[in-house]
């Protein structure tokens, strides 16, 4: 049923009959004027693309995923060209004979960047740490110091004997260290206690020092991105142990992300299960060139619920393989069973830095040596990737070590 025009509608349509009958020229002007402003408007709207989403709806993702891929392309080809500074990875050996303790330690080169991350068990081991930082470090300048954890297998070259640790030798540009800690009330004997008066040495003689929280946070002049070089970084992860508490010190490891162009090389400390759930959760890291396997191979550390996500084409071990340190058997010595099940399911290269001879009691530490010895993964300008080990170069799975005290994973065989 028609509408009924109403007498308003009646009485303007009346009007507008008159007025055009009266100055039918005028009338068509205004029409003219009307159509061709339409008209420059839309050739304009056109011309500059305001009308691509509507004329085809798909372009404008197209244009997005292209300009990502062109950004990809971009990396890529600076790699190829060599456009990036040469990083290195030192994963230093725990010694080359005699009692031998799990612990960590990663001197990096980044450019003409100098980075050491934790500083191994015994005070002692400053000597053979700061030989393989002097190799490549020519000014007694490190630019950054980063400290995991409070835990004495991460502390002990940072005080060295007699005050001579790395923390009293170099001259330390950035201290980065962990946001928590149980240890309330060290004692100033203690590894702890002797690592605080270290850093406040160190901050003394013009060091600054700031937490990961406050590096993830941009806070208080820290950074979440430093810049190493060109085309490198390091980036602080976040994980929730930095703000909250655990019963577990090693939850409150600093954990980092190292890239050269596309390239991604990951390191996470002693972080165990609940620390590693929030790490994945809270950060998009994506596949890892390099994985610095967790808490030396244990099995909380290397979970599948992380190897999934980064699905890593190298790992390093710092560890001494099957030393009873911890505990009397032999499966559950450094490295785990399960953890070389779960790395064998991304890759066959997996490099260990040490060895023990087992004796079967707890803490009755045999003699040991080297199986890779200090290990160097290598990238060059052009991202291209070569490993040596000092003592051998050999992965995990071809070592006698392996073959004798681990069952072979299938997909190793």
């Amino acid at each position: 049923m028609a509408k009924r025009k109403s007498k308003t509608q009646k009485k303007v349509e009346k009007e507008v009959k008159k007025q055009a009958k009266k100055h039918p020229v005028a009338v068509l002007l205004v029409l003219v004027a009307v159509l061709t402003i339409a008209a420059v408007g839309g050739f304009l709207l056109y011309k500059y693309g305001f009308l691509d989403s509507f004329i085809n709806p798909n372009q404008s993702s197209s244009q997005e995923k292209s300009s990502s891929q062109e950004q990809e392309s971009s990396s890529a080809d600076s790699q190829e060209n060599g456009l990036f500074d040469d990083l290195s990875f030192h994963f230093i050996s725990a010694g080359k004979s005699g009692t031998l303790y799990n612990g960590d330690c990663i001197y990096i080169k980044a450019g003409e960047a100098d980075i050491l991350i934790d500083s191994g068990k015994v005070q002692s081991n400053y000597v053979a740490i700061s030989e393989e930082i002097n190799k490549y470090c020519t000014d007694d300048k490190l630019e950054y110091v980063i400290t995991t954890h409070t835990d004495a297998d991460h502390l002990g070259g940072f005080i060295g004997t007699n005050k001579k640790g790395i923390l009293y030798s170099y001259n330390v540009e950035t201290i980065i260290d962990f946001a928590r800690t149980n240890k309330t009330n060290p004692t100033s004997g203690s590894i702890y206690g002797q690592y605080l008066a270290a850093r406040d040495y160190a901050v003394s003689k013009g060091a600054t020092h700031y937490t990961a929280l406050e590096c993830y946070n941009n806070q208080n002049g820290a950074k979440r991105s430093y810049d190493l070089g060109k085309g490198i970084t390091m980036e602080v992860l976040y994980q929730d142990f930095y703000e909250k508490n655990s019963g577990d010190e090693n939850n409150y490891s600093v954990c980092l992300l190292f890239k050269q162009g596309e390239k991604k090389m990951l390191f996470t400390g002693d972080l165990e299960e609940a620390g590693i759930s929030s790490l994945v959760s809270k950060n998009n890291i994506g596949t890892v060139d390099l994985f610095k396997a967790g808490h030396h191979g244990s099995s909380n550390a290397n979970t599948q619920k992380l190897l999934s996500v980064i699905q890593p084409k190298t790992i390093c071990v710092c560890c001494v393989a099957g030393s009873n340190e911890y505990t009397a058997t032999n499966a559950n010595t450094m490295p785990y069973q399960v953890s070389i099940d779960n790395w064998a399911k991304y890759t066959k290269d997996v490099y260990v830095t040490n060895f023990a001879e087992s004796t079967g009691v707890v803490k009755n530490i045999g003699p040991g040596g080297e199986l890779n010895g200090t290990i160097t993964v290598h990238y060059s300008s052009k991202g291209e990737k070569t490993i040596t080990g000092w003592n051998n170069s050999l992965t995990l799975r071809e070592t006698s070590w392996m073959k004798e005290n681990r069952t072979m994973p299938e997909e190793w065989l």
